[in-house]
């Protein structure tokens, strides 16, 4: 089946937001790998855009609390250039206090 043009911007926000994270944690493509359980040559596929990670494998990385933060942003439409609105909404959500139950 042929890519369409939103399966092809798909695969690029993700390659974008995928080399983001990795760089911005100074991981080599081999460790950000091992942490999604997927060989290094797969970090390559998606950093190009070539193919999206599976979900067990974006799974396995947002199980990391320094990632899950990033979950929200990772799968929505926001790009890499808002990124700091984004982290300025996930600061203060932090600092509000909890309910208790």
């Amino acid at each position: 089946m042929a890519k369409t043009a939103s399966d092809k911007r798909y695969n690029e926000l993700f390659a974008k937001k995928i080399t983001y994270l990795r760089n911005k944690f100074n991981l080599t493509r081999s460790q950000f790998a091992a942490l999604m359980g997927v060989v290094p040559g797969s970090c390559d596929l998606w950093e190009r855009g070539q193919v999206v990670p599976s979900t067990v494998a974006m799974y396995k990385l947002f199980k990391y609390p320094q990632f899950r933060v990033y979950l929200e942003w990772f799968f929505d439409d926001t790009p890499i250039t808002e990124l700091d609105n984004f982290q300025f909404i996930v600061s203060a959500r932090s600092q509000e206090p909890s309910e208790v139950k």
